[in-house]
C-alpha cells in the first residue's frame, strides 16, 4: 500500500484524510515529493521525508526496484559515505549513472532533516 499512496493521488488523499481523522498529531513519514506527502500537507499533517542510505536511487531520485541488481547497498562503508554526502551537500548519487547527483529532491529531504533535527528526538 505504501507504494500505491506514494504514486496515486486519490488513494493518497483517502489515506491522509483517514490518518488525520484518527490522530492529527501523527507525522507522515515518506519519500520527498510523493503523493502522500502532498495529501498529508493538504489536510494539515506534519511531514517528515526520508532518505534510505542503503538503497539505490535512479536519475529521478526514485528508489531503484529491489528486483534489480545492486538496488540494495550492503557495504557499511558505502552507506556511511552516502549519509555523509547527503548531510554535507544535500545530494544523492544517481546509482544507475555514477558521478551524477540528484539534488533537488535530496536537498528538500536534507533541509527537512536539519530542520527537524532539533525537534525530533528519539524517546
Amino acid at each position: 500500500m505504501g507504494n500505491m499512496v506514494n504514486a496515486d493521488p486519490d488513494m493518497a488523499d483517502v489515506a491522509a484524510r483517514a490518518i488525520a481523522k484518527l490522530d492529527r498529531d501523527l507525522i507522515m513519514f515518506s519519500q520527498p515529493n510523493a503523493e502522500i506527502v502532498r495529501a498529508a500537507r493538504k489536510v494539515g499533517l506534519r511531514v517528515l521525508t526520508i532518505f534510505l542510505a542503503d538503497r539505490a536511487y535512479d536519475a529521478n531520485a526514485n528508489l531503484v526496484s529491489r528486483k534489480l541488481p545492486n538496488s540494495v547497498i550492503t557495504s557499511p562503508e558505502a552507506v556511511a559515505k552516502r549519509v555523509q554526502r547527503f548531510l554535507d551537500s544535500g545530494t544523492v548519487e544517481d546509482d544507475r549513472r555514477p558521478n551524477r547527483s540528484r539534488s533537488r529532491r535530496a536537498r528538500s529531504s536534507c533541509t527537512a532533516i536539519r530542520r527537524d533535527r532539533s525537534t525530533s528526538r528519539p524517546p
